[in-house]
């Protein structure tokens, strides 16, 4: 792997490998302490000459405990100096030869000072930098932590050695993303550690020692190592550490307050988690992650300790009055801690100071009040809001017919259709779809999806049915509509009818209608779907053919794995547990570290309550092959509720939803969690977000039963 890139070359250590070469010279087999050796100007070597460290570690050997006279010492450091003098040129020397030519000396130098005095620990750690500055090739990692150990080996307090080897061992186990290497990360730690111990305010080492202990699942050592992250000197180079953990991460204390923040959050301490980000949010208002936190944080807390997070949003929001994001937290906190006229206030003075100055804003924040009305269940008074911001966006137009404003426009009335179906008043749905069709024009299809949703979620689907084959007919082209089509014909009961317009499709040759949608002639997708189709009437029989069918046509293994997936869903949904399992080990066999299918058998025996600690360890490889993948994030936190780990459980769930936050699954599991920890309000809240996402109507009965119960 290369890693000659400008991000990377530019490190005070030249992230990148060698393999080490012995630069044109022989090195003598034997110390001599009388005189220095001299080397002939450097050559480019063989590719087979032996590396560096390996001749230094057998004088090293050869040396044991014999002392190197005081001639020696001084005549080896007056080297390392000549050399150190070469090196500081070459990194200077704008011309590529020139500089070549100068580290080339350096490294002469050096290996002439660890020849003279091989108890020398800092030459060992200058050569380890030289060979990372000379070459940018993957295997010389290996030379530079063989040289690093050598110094070491000398000196357990050589600081220099201890930062290269914990930044290289740390790049290896990657920490920052990718499969992560624990015992490799194990050796990071220790030399982190150590450096700590010489440098207690080294930004970087307690940077790093954090992502460890995160990866390591030790919270505690995190929050610690943050603290300490952030009471340390001001990081001269952050490079490297961008490098390893991301272009974005950097070893500002700003950076790691909002990581101890998160951390804090996601450890439960709330009321700390509110310390630490209010004042970033004060000052810094338009830093969005930093509010996105407060905002996790006053959402999942009890009422008085969100209250104290009030003083520091009216301080932001007084300082960045069109802030929409932070109005809209502190809203949330005067709706959390019952001040109902505080709120009131609060929308209806920002909506009137900014109609006349920034409409965009003016709207924004109105349609925010509407969902603060509509999560209050006053229906009306939301409805009226949700118009008055599609007014004062539209201004003076009929409609829209630039994108400017379009997406927002699109959300409000998607929510004004969603408030007026929360009454039960089938003629409010139908006027808000029809202004929206009004709005947007009579061939834009977002009006008729709305419709389809409306019956569909209502049980109208018989009337939905009617409304996809007048569009069908309008684009008999459209993929999307004709498996829509065939979705709801298998939610009347007819998948027979269902599969019949796939297969009829499959049949009808290409050349009938060239200009029809690629998707629809693709025969391993189609059965895909059609698989689908069987699991959701509950046919797992047919399902599983269907699923098999796709996998006897897929060609490559990349397909294949897919139509095994597909496969073990069909058997899961249709009661053949061991099939589904047999089907998922299959793939494991072949690809151990397929991280879907760990989850998905992971999650089918936690479903089961079956092997619930083995199903946890193959959702954690899952997930350490991708840590911010939400799916995994809510399954692994969904086995800690099955064992009753609630804390653990909430954590992993708070992290999913933040990757994911329109999940209605990683909500509702999240409102379980809450409800067996004693947070009922907490526990409503992500309930009633689940019932606002789901699409499937029996997950929105099941959830609502909740909320009734509660």
């Amino acid at each position: 792997m290369s890693l000659n890139t400008p991000c990377v070359k530019g490190l005070l250590i030249r992230f990148a490998t060698i393999t080490i070469l012995s630069a044109g010279f022989v090195m003598t087999p034997t110390i001599s302490w009388s005189q220095s050796v001299q080397f002939p100007t450097p050559t480019p070597p063989p590719q087979s000459a032996v590396k560096i460290s390996t001749i230094l570690k057998a004088n090293l050997d050869r040396l044991g405990n014999t002392s190197p006279s005081a001639e020696a010492r001084r005549k080896a450091y007056a080297l390392m100096l000549e050399g150190q003098r070469h090196m500081w040129t070459g990194n200077r020397t704008r011309n590529r030869t020139r500089s070549t030519a100068s580290l080339r000396s350096a490294q002469s130098s050096f290996i002439a000072a660890a020849n003279t005095d091989p108890r020398l620990a800092e030459v060992y750690t200058a050569l380890a930098e030289l060979e990372i500055s000379l070459n940018a090739q993957e295997s010389a990692v290996d030379e530079a932590i063989a040289l690093g150990e050598l110094a070491i080996r000398i000196d357990p307090n050589n600081f220099g050695s201890l930062r290269l080897l914990g930044r290289f061992y740390s790049y290896r186990s990657r920490v920052g993303s990718g499969p992560f290497d624990r015992k490799l990360g194990d050796t990071a730690v220790q030399h982190w550690t150590k450096m700590v111990e010489l440098d207690p305010r080294n930004a970087e080492a307690w940077a790093f020692l954090s992502a460890f202990y995160e990866r390591f699942g030790n919270e505690d050592k995190r929050i610690e190592a943050l603290r300490s992250w952030i009471s340390s000197a001001a990081p001269l180079d952050s490079q490297f550490y961008s490098a390893v953990m991301g272009s974005s991460e950097t070893l500002a204390p700003a950076s790691a307050s909002l990581k101890l923040g998160a951390a804090l959050l996601n450890a439960g301490r709330n009321a700390e988690a509110i310390g630490v980000i209010s004042p970033i949010v004060v000052d810094s208002p338009d830093n969005a992650t930093a509010a996105e936190l407060l905002k996790d944080a006053v959402n999942t807390a009890d009422a008085s300790t969100a209250a104290a997070a009030v003083e520091a949003l009216q301080a932001a929001v007084y300082a960045n009055p069109e802030n929409v994001g932070l109005m809209i937290i502190l809203a949330e906190v005067y709706e959390r801690t019952g001040r109902t006229e505080d709120l009131n206030r609060l929308f209806t003075s920002a909506v009137e100071r900014l109609r006349g100055q920034n409409v965009v804003a003016a709207s924004e924040i109105r349609a925010a009040y509407g969902d603060m009305q509509y999560r209050q269940e006053q229906y009306s008074e939301a409805a009226r809001s949700y118009r008055e911001a599609v007014a004062m966006r539209l201004g003076d137009g009929e409609g829209i017919e630039v994108e400017d404003g379009r997406e927002f426009i699109i959300e409000v009335m998607s929510r004004l259709i969603r408030t007026e179906r929360a009454t039960g008043n089938d003629s409010g749905v139908e006027k808000a779809i029809e202004e929206s069709r009004r709005l947007f024009g009579k061939d834009d299809l977002f009006a008729d999806r709305q419709l389809i949703s409306y019956y569909r979620e209502t049980g109208k689907r018989d009337r939905a049915l009617t409304v996809v084959r007048e569009l069908r007919k309008r684009m008999p082209d459209d993929g999307g509509f004709l498996r829509l089509e065939a979705t709801l014909l298998t939610e009347t009961g007819k998948v027979e009818e269902g599969v019949k317009l796939i297969t009829d499709l499959m049949k009808a040759p290409v050349a009938a209608n060239p200009e029809r949608n690629t998707l629809l002639d693709d025969e391993f997708s189609n059965y895909l779907f059609i698989s689908s189709l069987y699991s959701q009437a509950g046919r797992g029989k047919d399902a599983a053919d269907a699923a098999n069918k796709a996998l006897s046509v897929a060609k490559s293994p990349e397909r294949q794995q897919i139509a095994k997936l597909t496969l073990a869903t069909a058997q899961n949904a249709g009661g053949d547990f061991a099939g589904a399992e047999s089907t998922l080990r299959s793939i494991l066999k072949t690809s151990p570290n397929n991280p879907i299918a760990l989850n998905n058998l992971g999650y089918f025996l936690i479903e089961r309550n079956e092997r619930l600690a083995e199903a946890k360890e193959m959702i954690e490889k899952a997930l350490r092959s991708d840590p911010t993948n939400p799916s995994y994030l809510d399954s692994l936190g969904w086995a800690h509720y099955k064992l009753g780990s609630y804390t653990e459980a909430e954590r992993f769930l708070r992290e999913a939803a933040r990757h994911d936050p329109s999940s209605a699954t990683i909500q509702d599991h999240l409102g379980d969690v809450l409800k067996k920890q004693g947070k009922e309000d907490a526990a409503k809240t992500a309930w009633e977000r689940a019932v606002l996402l789901s699409s499937d109507q029996a997950a929105v009965t099941r959830i609502r039963e909740k909320l009734r119960k509660k």
